[in-house]
């Protein structure tokens, strides 16, 4: 049990631990033939690093059509949202200040103004820089963000981003 509630603690402490998978989208699926890059926490899903998934594409001639990156569940980790939300004070400390006074769901007006400068803010982390750095090896570049049900959800008192998360690519 012991060993278990480390390694838990480990993957939710260090994104590095989890998996990211790069797919070519079936034709059965939404967007068929979509290229793209998805983080999970589990540490066996996919490849190890971000920079193993895209080089993955590479060997499978699939990297220049690469659209698309999903961070949904990397919103929920930890570190990854003390460094946005950290990005988010710095760049926007009012809207940030009143959604944090409002209900702060995702109907809420304060959250919607909310939403173009936290789009700003995932662009400007350095998680997303380290990955915008990976893509530049291949003549790519992270050239948007793009958020879906952007909310601040209260745990422990504590009031934590929720959202889909998507990073959109593009050639340099």
């Amino acid at each position: 049990m012991r060993k278990t509630l480390a390694i838990l603690f480990l993957v939710h402490a260090t994104p590095v631990l989890a998996g990211w998978s790069s797919e070519v989208n079936p034709r059965h699926l939404v967007s068929p033939g979509l290229v793209h890059i998805a983080y999970s926490p589990d540490p066996e899903h996919g490849s190890p690093t971000f920079k193993a998934a895209l080089d993955r594409l590479a060997e499978d001639g699939q990297v220049d059509r690469l659209e698309l990156i999903t961070l949904h569940r990397l919103v929920e980790i930890a570190d990854f949202q003390k460094e946005l939300m950290a990005v988010v004070q710095e760049i926007s400390p009012k809207e940030l200040s009143d959604a944090l006074n409002a209900t702060a769901n995702m109907h809420d007006q304060k959250m919607v103004q909310l939403r173009r400068p936290f789009e700003a803010a995932v662009l400007s982390t350095p998680t997303v820089k380290t990955i915008d750095a990976e893509l530049s090896r291949y003549g790519l570049q992270v050239s948007g963000a793009s958020t879906e049900k952007l909310s601040l959800v209260k745990r422990n008192g504590v009031r934590h981003v929720m959202c889909f998360l998507w990073l959109q690519v593009s050639p340099r």
